[in-house]
C-alpha cells in the first residue's frame, strides 16, 4: 500500500505532522529527585535580636571595666589590636591617647604625620622609614628627633641609592637595633650609640673610618651583617671584643677581610673571586663556622687552621 499523503493546497508549505509523545523522554526531561532537592530554597539562618539568646543574659563585664583598668589590658597588647578596641564602642574611642607606649610606626611620605607630639610621654619601640625620592633627607631629620625623645629602641631606614642618612640617627642614646638599607652612611663627628645590639647594613655605601667609629662606640654589639656594602673596596676590617654573631656577604670589588672578634661564636663569610686575603683573629668560643669560598681569578691567602685549631668548642662546621 501507498503511504497516505496528506492534502495540500497549490502555493502552501507542506509541513509534516507531529510525532507522536515519546513516553521515555517525558521520563528524561523530569528532574530526579536529588535535583529538586537541591533547587529548593534554603533557609537563612537569622540572627538572634540583641535581648534574645544565651549571650544576652550574660552581663558585659569589659564595658563595665573602669577606664584605668581598661587602659592596662590595651597596654599589654600589640599596638595595631589596642588601635582597633577603639573602634568597639564609642566609650573607648579616647583610648588610644592614652596609652604609654606604640609598637610601631611607619613614616613613608609627606601626609604622614610625626610619629609623636613632644607633649606626650609616649615610648616607641620601632620606627620604619621609607620615604619617596621626591623627599629630600633633611625632612627626615624632625621624624627621627621626635622618635628619639621617646625612647625609640629599634629603627629601619631604606632610602635610594646614595642618598645621605641623616647623621642625628647615630646620636639616639636608646637605639638597640639599627638597619640600614640601600643608603649612604656621612662622616660622622660624634657616635652616642652605646646600647646598640643588632647592627644591619645592606647595600650600604660606608667609608672604614665611620664603620670602626660605629663598632668602637657600640660597647654592646652582639650582632653585626654586611650584605653588598660599598666603599670597602681596598679592605674592610671588622673589629670587635663584643660580637657573638657576625654575617658577611662583600661587594664584587672587595679585596681583602681581616675579622677581629675575640668573643665570637657564630659565623658566615662568603668572598668574591677578587679576594685577595682573608684574616681570621682566633675565637675560643666559637661554636658554628660556614665559610664559602668563591673561586678565585689569583692566588689567594687564606689561613683558615689558626683559626679552627682555637676553636675548642666547635660544634658545626661547613666549607664550600
Amino acid at each position: 500500500q501507498k503511504p497516505a499523503t496528506v492534502p495540500t493546497r497549490p502555493g502552501s508549505i507542506h509541513n509534516s505532522p507531529p510525532l507522536p509523545s515519546d513516553p521515555t523522554r517525558t521520563e528524561m526531561a523530569r528532574p530526579p529527585a536529588a535535583a529538586a532537592d537541591l533547587k529548593r530554597k534554603r533557609k537563612r539562618r537569622r540572627r538572634p535580636k540583641a535581648g534574645k539568646g544565651a549571650a544576652a543574659d550574660l552581663p558585659d563585664f569589659f564595658s563595665n571595666l573602669p577606664d584605668d583598668v581598661v587602659l592596662a589590658i590595651a597596654n599589654r597588647l600589640p599596638t595595631r589590636l589596642a588601635v582597633t578596641l577603639s573602634v568597639l564602642a564609642r566609650r573607648f574611642r579616647h583610648l588610644p591617647t592614652l596609652y604609654s607606649h606604640l609598637d610601631s610606626v611607619r613614616f613613608s611620605g609627606p601626609a604622614s604625620p610625626v610619629p609623636l607630639p613632644a607633649s606626650q610621654p609616649k615610648l616607641l619601640r620601632r620606627l620604619d622609614i621609607a620615604p619617596p625620592k621626591r623627599i629630600k633627607p633633611s625632612a627626615l631629620r624632625h621624624v627621627i628627633n621626635a622618635a628619639a625623645n621617646h625612647g625609640l629602641s629599634e629603627l629601619a631606614v631604606r632610602l635610594h641609592r646614595r642618598v645621605c642618612l641623616p647623621k642625628n640617627v647615630f646620636a639616639i642614646r636608646s637605639l638597640a637595633v639599627l638597619s640600614l638599607n640601600t643608603c649612604s652612611v656621612p662622616p660622622l663627628s660624634a657616635v652616642a650609640c652605646a646600647r646598640l645590639r643588632t647592627l644591619k647594613l645592606h647595600r650600604v655605601f660606608i667609608k672604614q673610618v665611620v664603620l670602626t667609629a660605629i663598632l668602637s662606640a657600640a660597647t654592646g654589639l652582639r650582632t653585626l651583617e654586611m650584605f653588598h656594602c660599598t666603599g670597602l673596596d681596598a679592605g674592610c676590617t671588622v673589629e670587635s671584643l663584643t660580637v657573638r654573631s657576625f654575617l658577611f656577604m662583600p661587594n664584587v670589588e672587595q679585596r681583602e677581610v681581616t675579622l677581629r672578634a675575640p668573643g665570637l661564636r657564630t659565623i658566615t663569610l662568603h668572598t668574591r673571586p677578587k679576594t685577595q686575603k682573608v684574616h681570621l683573629e682566633p675565637s675560643p668560643d666559637v661554636s658554628k663556622v660556614y665559610l664559602h669560598v668563591a673561586k678565585s681569578q689569583e692566588k689567594v691567602l687564606f689561613r683558615m687552621r689558626p683559626f679552627l685549631d682555637a676553636a675548642t668548642g666547635l660544634a658545626s662546621l661547613t666549607l664550600r
